[in-house]
């Protein structure tokens, strides 16, 4: 089933890291995919405190620069 990589031919190797690539970077996609739903769910959910965080963020900033 498995082959010792050095007995493998260079087309055989090519191949080889093609499928892997492949697979790798549909793992990754599905991920990314993934991700960006569960981020837009929890943004949703609390969006009232992220934008209360960011505006208390903002009024520090503001505070900070206006005592320069």
């Amino acid at each position: 089933m498995y082959e010792k990589w050095s007995d493998l031919t260079e087309e055989e190797k090519q191949q080889a890291r093609e499928r892997h690539m492949k697979s790798y970077y549909k793992y990754h996609e599905e991920r990314k995919a993934i991700n960006r739903v569960k981020a837009k769910k929890y943004y949703e959910e609390n969006k009232e405190k992220i934008l209360q965080k960011q505006k208390e963020a903002y009024l520090k900033i503001k505070s900070v620069q206006v005592s320069l």
